[in-house]
């Protein structure tokens, strides 16, 4: 995946095999499915359950197969002939290593280089929260789903459904425009994965046979070009006149309104009461320590009543400290967003995500990392530091992802990098295109903050 490679691509090739841990007579898998893509042709399938009598209840956990099914299944020796002569010329494919042994796959199917989805996911998609199969599925296909289990089938599905959104999203000018210099540095690095992408995105429609067309602007190495600037500072003027207070009533039909909202909210008395108990500390300047049980809906129940404090106080800020990222992420980026999707009157209210400055690259430390000579995995690990800034805003460098670590962190390479480009120390208000600056600027600027405990100890500064 991350050596050359100088083969044409005339088709693509997608696979995914369910593996148990405890060998059979020299086999692991249990079931297999691929589909293969060509440019202008309809698809190609095949799918097969395969004998095997070390089935756990994992297995069935993973795949809703049984026991029975397993073990009533055609033998290894004849599906593997049947997948091997269903794969025939095919030099590579691209593969989830999800709850899957890829060495097995491909001691099973006769390919050599297999393209790791997961690996793929995480290096692209930085934006989400989890890759696991669930959540991809849920994203890509935008909607939800109870099971946690897939069959093979899904899987490959989920798989060309993921190599299309990054050719035609992710790599595609149109929509965004930073593609351009992604598709640079994937091309100079001179790898599998570049070179494949590359070819899909150029020949996208080809393949998916939908009217995007990625490929409108020339590839551009100018890279910080398509990065955001530092807002300038607003003033907030101090209004010292008393606050507009939050009346009693309208709490309650707040979430009144969420009840009736379609968003999955019912109406809890518990949180109706511990939302009044916040507004009338709001309401006082007072202080108010409340600890209320799992399920009383305490997030909304304090946000709520932030917000319509923020509404009638335009010259009042609140701040929300929590103890984990995760937390302060999943109230921003979750229920925030929620909030503002219910009630319009609140969606003029500006919110920041504050965490610590080590949290984010520094733009010109990462610049000035680069050596011309990276290829391979050196310069796949700089651009995934580049796409780390990209998604500043919801991605995070201290949450990089398994996969990520196991193929770019060789020889200690990615935590090199880390070190050296962390914008905790030496990344400074003139760094005005470094996510750190342009949190701290927005942060400035809004009138919501959600930060650590940590943070909120020296927020004065």
């Amino acid at each position: 995946m991350l050596k050359q490679y100088h083969n044409p691509i005339s088709g693509l090739v997608f696979l995914y095999a369910h593996t148990g841990l405890k060998e059979d007579n020299d086999n692991y898998v249990y079931s297999i499915s691929s589909r293969i893509i060509r440019p202008d042709k309809s698809p190609l399938q095949f799918h097969s359950l395969v004998r095997y009598r070390e089935f756990t209840g994992r297995d069935r956990y993973y795949s809703n197969l049984t026991k029975n099914e397993v073990e009533a299944a055609p033998s290894p020796q004849g599906v593997k002939y049947q997948i091997k002569s269903f794969l025939k010329n095919q030099s590579f494919a691209f593969a989830f290593s999800n709850n899957s042994n890829l060495l097995e796959l491909q001691r099973f199917t006769g390919i050599e280089r297999i393209i790791n989805l997961s690996f793929v996911s995480e290096f692209f998609l930085q934006h989400l929260e989890s890759h696991s199969l669930q959540r991809l599925w849920e994203s890509l296909f935008n909607k939800k789903r109870k099971r946690v289990s897939f069959s093979a089938e899904e899987i490959v599905l989920l798989s060309v459904e993921l190599v299309k959104n990054i050719s035609g999203n992710e790599l595609n000018d149109q929509m965004n425009p930073r593609a351009r210099a992604l598709r640079y540095y994937l091309k100079k690095s001179n790898t599998l994965l570049g070179e494949a992408f590359i070819h899909i995105t150029k020949n996208h429609q080809r393949y998916f046979g939908d009217l995007l067309t990625p490929y409108s602007k020339e590839d551009t190495g100018d890279w910080k070009s398509f990065l955001e600037y530092a807002d300038p500072l607003i003033t907030i003027s101090e209004d010292e006149t008393l606050c507009r207070k939050i009346p009693e009533q309208e709490i309650t039909s707040r979430f009144q309104e969420m009840s009736n909202s379609g968003k999955g909210f019912k109406f809890r008395p518990s949180q109706v009461e511990y939302a009044h108990h916040v507004s009338q500390a709001l309401n006082k300047s007072s202080i108010l320590c409340l600890e209320a049980g799992t399920g009383t809906g305490k997030t909304q129940g304090y946000l709520v009543p932030a917000m319509e404090f923020l509404r009638r106080n335009p010259s009042k800020r609140i701040v929300i400290s929590t103890y984990t990222k995760s937390l302060q992420d999943q109230i921003c980026h979750k229920e925030i967003k929620l909030t503002k999707d219910i009630f319009k009157i609140f969606r003029d209210v500006p919110v920041t995500v504050l965490k610590g400055k080590s949290s984010y690259i520094c733009v010109e430390k990462l610049d000035n990392s680069f050596e011309d000579e990276f290829k391979g995995a050196e310069l796949l690990a700089w651009m995934f530091l580049v796409n780390n800034v990209y998604n500043y805003k919801h991605a995070d460098k201290d949450s990089i992802g398994g996969n990520i670590k196991k193929y770019l962190n060789t020889n200690n390479l990615l935590a090199h990098l880390l070190d050296t480009t962390s914008a905790k120390l030496g990344c400074s208000s003139k760094h005005s295109r470094c996510p750190a600056q342009i949190v701290i600027a927005k942060a400035r600027n809004s009138r919501l903050i959600v930060t650590n405990h940590h943070k909120l100890s020296i927020l004065d500064r």
